[in-house]
C-alpha cells in the first residue's frame, strides 16, 4: 500500500480512539494472574517476502514450504514464555522443496502495559509465483532456494488506555473479561528484519527485468517508530468471546543492501519512512479452569531503499490452542475495577 494510505489510516486510528473511550466503572474483569497457565497448541504460518521492480513491473514472492508447527506457552503473573517449531515433514518436498522454522516468543504484561519480544526463523524458500516469471516451466519444481534464510526479531510496547479493558483475557489468558469492552492502545516498536542467500535472490532468467537489484543476496534493515490502535471484545454468555484488533505503525527505517561479492548497493545509509500494521482476530472459551480457543493474526511491512525495487514483507499465522489453570481454589480470585 502507499505511504500517504498508512498516514492517512494512522490519523484517523488517533482521531477515532481518543473519542472512543470507554470509562463505565460497572465493567469488570477477573484476574487469574496469580495462577499458573499451560496451553498446547498448533500453529500455521503463510508469511512471505516480496521484491518487484519499479520500470518492469515484474514481482517475486519467496513463501516457506510450511506444514503445521506445534508449540508450548506458559503464562505466570506478568511473565509468559512460548516456543513452536515444525515438527512434521513439510508438504510435497520434491515440489516445493524443504523448509524448517522456530518461534520464540516473551510476553511481559505488568498492569496495562503490553510487551513482546517475538523471534522468527525460516530457512528454505521457493518463488510462489514460479509459473508467471520462470518461462517455459515444467510445471514440475518451483524455483527454490534452499540456503535462503529470513531472521525477524521484533519488539513492542503497547499500554491500554481504558483501565476497564483487559488485552490479557484475549491473548494471555490469565484474566477473564466479564463484560464487553474495549480501548485505545498506544505504544511503540523497534523490529529488525534480515534476509541471506547464498546467490542473488533474483532467478538468472529475469534479472534483466530487475535493473540494479538483479544481484541481490542480502538484504538487512532495523525500523522504529510510534504505533496507535484500537482493540475490542465482545463477552458472550460470560465464557465466550470475540476480540477484534487493529494496529498500525509509522516510523524510521534504515535499510543495508548487499550484493553478489558483498557489494554494497545502498551505501548511503538514509533513513526512509516505513509504515505498517497489525491485524489480530481472536475467539474462544474462557473459564475458570479450562480455555481455548482460536486466533488469526496478519502482520505487514514495507521496506523503502532497495535498490530501484519496491520490497515488503508479511508473516500471517492462525493458531488454535486449549490450556488450563493450575490454581488452589482456597486461594480467592481477585474481582477487579478499575475507573
Amino acid at each position: 500500500m502507499k505511504k500517504k494510505f498508512f498516514i492517512l489510516i494512522y490519523m484517523v486510528i488517533l482521531t477515532i480512539t481518543t473519542f472512543s473511550q470507554n470509562t463505565d466503572s460497572s465493567i469488570y474483569f477477573t484476574d487469574y494472574s496469580h495462577y499458573l497457565t499451560l496451553n498446547t497448541y498448533g500453529i500455521q504460518k503463510s508469511g512471505n517476502f516480496s521484491l518487484s521492480d519499479e520500470n518492469s513491473k515484474k514481482r517475486l514472492t519467496y513463501v516457506p514450504n510450511h506444514n503445521l508447527s506445534f508449540g508450548l506457552s506458559g503464562q505466570y503473573k506478568w511473565i509468559g514464555i512460548g516456543f513452536a517449531k515444525n515438527f512434521f515433514p513439510n508438504n510435497n518436498i520434491d515440489k516445493y522443496g524443504e523448509s524448517t522454522s522456530f518461534n520464540l516468543g516473551v510476553t511481559l504484561t505488568p498492569e496495562k502495559w503490553l510487551i513482546n519480544f517475538l523471534l522468527s526463523v525460516n530457512q528454505g524458500l521457493y518463488l510462489k509465483n514460479t509459473p508467471d516469471i520462470i518461462k517455459n516451466w515444467d510445471g514440475e519444481k518451483y524455483h527454490y532456494m534452499d540456503s535462503l534464510t529470513v531472521v525477524s526479531l521484533n519488539f513492542s510496547l503497547l499500554r491500554a488506555l481504558n483501565n476497564n479493558f483487559s488485552y490479557k483475557a484475549a491473548y494471555n489468558f490469565n484474566q477473564i473479561q466479564n463484560k464487553s469492552a474495549g480501548s485505545t492502545l498506544l505504544g511503540g516498536f523497534i523490529s529488525s528484519y534480515g534476509l541471506e542467500t547464498d546467490e542473488s535472490i533474483v532467478p538468472a532468467e529475469v534479472r534483466d527485468n530487475f535493473a540494479t537489484a538483479d544481484s541481490i543476496r542480502s538484504i538487512g534493515l532495523l525500523s522504529l517508530g510510534i504505533s496507535a490502535g484500537y482493540t475490542y471484545t465482545f463477552v458472550i454468555k460470560k465464557k465466550f468471546f470475540l476480540n477484534l484488533y487493529l494496529v498500525s505503525h509509522i516510523g524510521a527505517q534504515t535499510v543495508g543492501v548487499y550484493g553478489i561479492n558483498e557489494i554494497d548497493l545502498n551505501p548511503t545509509s538514509k533513513l526512509h519512512l516505513t509504515t505498517g500494521y497489525q491485524v489480530k482476530i481472536s475467539a474462544g472459551y474462557n473459564s475458570y479452569k479450562w480455555l481455548a480457543g482460536l486466533r488469526f493474526t496478519a502482520n505487514s511491512y514495507n521496506v523503502q531503499g532497495v535498490s530501484d525495487a519496491d520490497a515488503g514483507y508479511n508473516a500471517n499465522t492462525f493458531k488454535f490452542y486449549l490450556g488450563r489453570r493450575f490454581g488452589s481454589k482456597k486461594n480467592p480470585l481477585r474481582q477487579t475495577s478499575l475507573d
